[in-house]
C-alpha cells in the first residue's frame, strides 16, 4: 500500500465542485470559439455569442463527466506507453506557456517557434525523470511551417 497525503478535506472537495458548479451555472465562461458555442447552445447552454460568454448547466456538466475515461494513457513518439494518468499516480512535467525564448544562437530574446517545441520535445523525450512534456512553449502563429513527419522535422513553405 502506497502512503497518502491529503491537503484538503472531503468537506472541502465536495464545496470547491460545487461551487465550479455554481460559477459555470451563473457566472458562465468566456469562449473564443464560435463554433463551439453554438454546439453549446445547441445542448441548451445559455451563449452569448456577441460577448462570447457561455452559461454551463449542472446536467449537462454531469452527462458529461460521466463520459469521461477514468485514466488516460500517454504514449511517447516510439509508440510506448509511457505515462498512465489515473488514480494516485504522480507526475513531474515541466509546464507553463512561454511565447518568447532566449535564443541560444543570437542570444536573444524572441518569439518562439515550432522548430523551439520540436527541439523541446526532443529533450523532453530523453530526460529520464520527465514523464512527459506540456505546453512550456506556445508557437509564435506567424510563423508558418508544417510538418512533415514526427522524424524529418519541419519543412517552410
Amino acid at each position: 500500500m502506497r502512503p497518502r497525503t491529503r491537503f484538503l478535506s472531503s468537506d472541502l472537495i465536495t464545496k470547491i465542485v460545487e461551487d465550479a458548479y455554481q460559477v459555470l451555472e451563473t457566472q458562465g465562461v468566456n469562449l473564443n470559439h464560435e463554433l463551439l458555442l453554438r454546439k453549446l447552445a445547441d445542448l441548451g447552454c445559455l451563449v452569448d455569442l456577441a460577448a462570447k460568454r457561455v452559461w454551463i448547466g449542472r446536467d449537462l456538466i454531469t452527462k458529461c463527466l460521466a463520459t469521461c475515461p477514468h485514466e488516460v494513457q500517454l504514449w511517447n513518439v516510439a509508440g510506448t506507453a509511457s505515462a498512465k494518468l489515473a488514480g494516485d499516480a504522480v507526475h513531474f512535467t515541466p509546464g507553463s506557456a512561454a511565447i518568447k525564448i532566449l535564443d541560444p544562437d543570437m542570444k536573444l530574446l524572441r518569439l518562439a517557434t515550432v522548430n523551439d517545441i520540436l527541439r523541446y520535445s526532443r529533450l523532453v523525450e530523453r530526460l529520464e525523470h520527465i514523464d512527459f512534456g506540456s505546453t512550456a512553449l506556445v508557437a509564435c502563429p506567424r510563423q508558418r511551417y508544417h510538418l512533415q513527419s514526427h522524424t524529418q522535422g519541419i519543412v517552410e513553405p
